[in-house]
């Protein structure tokens, strides 16, 4: 018999397979809720319903959560199935019998052990009561009937639950991961129970020619639990033992290497795992770093480690709550950018590397200080002062609310003029409050409200009769920052009030190197059409040149390139004006750029033959040819005519150089794929749906075209004619036709019917001209 079989019929223990009398049942059942009480106080439920398909469905409730049910009625026998989470390897569901008495619903226990026929026998679920999903109230903390109450949240016991009722539990509940997570650390679970969990757990199957534990949902976090129950043996041990590594193994191979019935071998093989100088090793040891039980010889092993091994997100051994002073110093001199950030929501950190941190770069160590307020008050003052001096007003901002500002530097925060830092300084509880009273009248809604609700919390009733005089939130400007006003001066090309808000800013632009601002504010500027900003930054030579070449070429106009020509640009900037208009397609304002007189001399170490190509413009690739561009020049390590044999451009035969293998390449899909240049289903559709069910298919005339998804992939694809309203579209792979995929279409009337895998069909219009440059 098999392993699986074994199990399965341990779970079907609790189906009741004993023959009733055939005597009518003495009073009709009736639909809706029954409800009983059980041992120690806990309640069932079951609600039985008929919905409107004729199904027989309802739910079940026992100790912490509802299961979902379908039951039949069989003369005097109520028979309800759930399933379970064996599921994967068998259609056996779990049952539960009840025989319907004058008295109600009798659960069944004859073919139930000793132990649960003694806890169960003369159940009873009357007519009534609570409803399943009313006992279900796992909102609540502090409903008993929820996992997160104390009476089930991993402190489970005797004196809780009886043994007995946490054996059912584990049955009915066996598609609940977090359910048995909880109940398998009742230290009375008798090991038959839990041998079977493990059975199952520990299942595996080869993937990627090794093994992985079995993808059970929570088997490996159900597994961790039961590794230290009291109640294994050794031969229990041995099976999590020799389990192969995966995501919480090593954890569980320290719990049995510490069991009373371990072996003593085990500890010393575990400091060889552990040491393994791998990639799987260090993954061991970056899990093991959360375990919280480990003793201080392990940390030792596992800090020395850190020396070698990456590091995964941050140090995780900083959190660990058995470090001392010397060993925090000894991981601060390792992993110093990596460990700061834990290490700062302690509050045993020695004064030295409190002092360390606050010198460090790390401005999120620091905030993190800040936010704990757990360091040496000097520490945090100093804190404090420095972010409150930092370039980045989100980080910045965690100062001005922060007890450790000091009177002085709040003072000097007071005249500046930006909403947000007035409105996190009216948080800060050492401002004064006579300074808290003029900010509940700023002109800015989010600096008033702000004040407005910190003066009541410092003042209380007192405070209503004053702030009820003062103006009304919705009578005050709406911005939140100095930076939202920006935005709309430029989207509304108001140039005098734009370089006004400029010198309110929180800090000045170009103190960095590169400041993300000049790339957003030249995108907003190119977007509405912005002429008179666009043309002063050219006039003055602004920093927004750069962004403003290289933003948003899809959307410019004959202004935009005139603005730029007409403003003597440099060779280096003429170069970036030619490669943002081939590689947004705009072969327009290139012609006009040329009719200037200006040449593509500037730009002749640049791929534009290759722009031209991931275009498909043929015409531009031909003037681009002619003007003498070099059709050689690769990018990201592609050619131009690598590129054409990639997206199978036919027509780039005609022009591009290249060698016989190339040639027949082409040649061989032109023949499989000819296309049409008159077929009706030329052109851009789409499903026109939003978010991430969008769907776009482009098809060309040369048999090729492009499947692109909501998140912007593009998939090339090959296109067949089979009639007339019919076409069959073709995946391509590494540049092969994929013809087990095949994708077939027709065209009915206005609309391009996809027929999907799964019957999914999807139905696609044609997108105009101009809503594709939209």
């Amino acid at each position: 018999m098999s392993r699986c079989t074994i199990i399965l019929c341990y779970i079907l223990t609790l189906s009741v397979t004993t023959v009733f009398s055939q005597t009518k049942a003495p009073s009709a059942l009736k639909e809706g809720n029954w409800s009983a009480k059980m041992a120690d106080g806990w309640l069932t439920a079951l609600d039985i319903r008929t919905n409107t398909n004729n199904q027989k469905t309802g739910s079940f409730f026992w100790l912490f959560d509802k299961q979902p049910i379908q039951w039949e009625l069989d003369d005097n026998t109520l028979t309800i199935q759930f399933k379970d989470a064996w599921h994967q390897y068998s259609e056996d569901s779990s049952t539960l019998e009840f025989k319907i008495t004058p008295d109600g619903l009798l659960l069944v226990t004859e073919s139930m052990t000793e132990a649960e026929k003694k806890q169960l026998t003369g159940l009873t679920l009357k007519k009534g009561g609570r409803f399943s999903h009313q006992l279900a109230d796992s909102s609540n903390d502090n409903s008993p009937y929820s996992l997160y109450h104390e009476r089930s949240f991993l402190k489970l016991d005797p004196n809780i639950i009886t043994p007995v009722l946490a054996s059912i539990a584990v049955k009915v509940f066996q598609s609940e991961s977090g359910i048995i997570r909880t109940l398998v650390r009742h230290k009375k679970l008798p090991i038959s129970l839990l041998r079977q969990l493990i059975a199952t757990c520990q299942r595996t199957k080869p993937k990627d020619n090794r093994k992985s534990v079995s993808p059970w949902e929570g088997s490996k976090t159900i597994l961790l639990q039961i590794s230290d129950h009291p109640s294994l043996e050794r031969k229990d041990l041995d099976i999590i033992w020799k389990l192969p590594f995966s995501y919480w193994e090593p954890s569980m191979w320290w719990r049995a290497a510490n069991h009373p019935q371990r072996n003593p071998n085990w500890i010393n093989e575990f400091k060889e795992r552990i040491n393994v100088k791998s990639k799987e090793g260090q993954r061991m040891r970056s899990i093991l770093a959360r375990n919280q039980e480990l003793n201080l010889e392990i940390i030792d092993i596992l800090i020395e480690s850190l020396k070698t091994d990456p590091v995964i997100r941050n140090c995780e051994l900083a959190n660990h709550p058995k470090l001392d002073e010397t060993r925090i110093r000894k991981l601060y001199s390792i992993k110093p950018y990596s460990s700061a950030s834990p290490l700062a929501h302690r509050a045993d950190i020695p004064l030295d590397i409190q002092q360390k941190i606050l010198n460090s770069k790390n401005e999120d160590a620091i905030v993190s200080m800040l936010r704990e307020a757990k360091f040496h008050p000097s520490v945090l003052s100093q804190a404090a002062q420095k972010i409150s001096r930092d370039d980045d007003l989100n980080i910045a901002s965690s100062a001005f609310e922060s007890a450790h500002l000091s009177p002085e530097r709040i003072q000097e925060l007071l005249l500046h003029t930006e909403p947000s830092v007035l409105s996190s300084l009216a948080k800060n509880p050492n401002l004064p409050l006579t300074d808290l009273k003029e900010l509940t009248e700023h002109n800015y809604q989010i600096v008033a409200q702000t004040a407005r609700r910190s003066y009541v919390k410092r003042v209380g009733d007192e405070a209503k009769p004053y702030l009820a005089k003062l103006k009304k939130l919705s009578n005050l400007l709406p911005h939140y920052s100095i930076e939202s006003e920006i935005r709309e001066a430029i989207s509304k090309d108001k140039l005098k009030k734009f370089l006004k808000l400029l010198d309110r800013l929180w800090l000045p632009l170009g103190k960095k190197t590169y400041d993300s601002r000049f790339q957003r504010w030249a995108e907003i500027a190119i977007r509405n059409k912005a002429y008179g900003i666009i043309n002063q930054w050219f006039a003055e030579k602004t920093k927004f040149i750069n962004h403003l070449l290289t933003s948003q070429a899809h959307l410019w106009d004959q202004e935009i390139i005139s603005i730029i020509l007409d403003n003597e640009p440099t060779n280096e900037q003429l170069e970036k004006c030619v490669v943002s208009l081939l590689k947004a397609n705009r072969s327009d304002l290139l012609d006009i750029y040329l009719k200037r007189g200006f040449s593509l001399e500037a730009a002749k170490k640049q791929p534009l033959v290759y722009f031209a190509i991931a275009n498909r413009n043929t015409n531009l690739a031909r003037k681009l040819l002619k003007a003498g561009c070099d059709p050689s020049i690769s990018f990201n390590r592609n050619t131009p005519s690598m590129l054409a044999i990639q997206m199978n451009y036919t027509e780039a035969l005609e022009f591009l150089p290249m060698d016989e293998t190339k040639k027949k390449t082409l040649q061989a899909f032109k023949a499989q794929y000819p296309g049409d240049s008159n077929a009706a289903w030329l052109g851009i559709w789409s499903n026109g749906k939003s978010e991430f069910k969008t769907l776009v298919i482009h098809l060309l005339a040369d048999g090729s075209g492009k499947i692109i998804t909501a998140t912007g992939s593009v998939f090339p694809v090959a296109w067949k004619t089979v009639d007339k309203d019919t076409v069959q579209i073709i995946p391509i792979m590494k540049g092969k036709a994929v013809e087990s995929q095949i994708i077939q279409a027709k065209l009915k009337k206005e609309v391009l019917l996809l027929q999907l895998p799964k019957n999914r069909t999807e139905k696609m219009r044609r997108i105009k001209t101009e809503e594709v440059k939209k």
